[in-house]
């Protein structure tokens, strides 16, 4: 036996890893969803996998059910990892639009605030200096 006829040996020896590798990338990148990168290169390495395994379990006979439920949960997950991606974004710009309304706001409270002290000063005559009322 030579290294090609053990090589083919060892690869068609019956079991099919890809498709439970594929089965369970799919599922961790329906778990992993809302992690923008994660969850999608999980989804798109399983899809892969359940491919090869499909391919495999034609010749094998065994793990068809594995590369399928891997091509589903990928594909699952790459849909809500996109979902999840746009999710993010929008809370992103919803939050900054937030911050700049409330420091807005902030601002306008902190001019009226020091805008009436300077009238309420200005009205008073506080103006002088302590030492003014002592001909000093």
């Amino acid at each position: 036996m030579d290294n090609n006829e053990a090589y083919n040996n060892q690869n068609n020896s019956g079991e099919n890893s890809g498709a439970i590798v594929s089965m369970i990338l799919g599922i961790l990148s329906v778990v992993l969803c809302w992690v923008p990168i994660i969850g999608l290169a999980l989804g798109i390495v399983g899809l892969i996998l359940s491919v090869n395994g499909m391919k495999k379990a034609a010749v094998v006979n065994k793990g068809k059910g594995f590369s399928i439920a891997g091509l589903s949960c990928g594909s699952v997950g790459i849909v809500l990892n996109i979902v999840y991606t746009f999710v993010w974004i929008f809370m992103g710009v919803i939050l900054k639009y937030t911050y700049d309304e409330i420091d807005k706001g902030y601002n306008n409270y902190k001019y009226n605030y020091n805008t009436s002290l300077n009238r309420y000063y200005d009205r008073n005559d506080y103006n002088s200096s302590i030492l003014d009322f002592y001909d000093l």
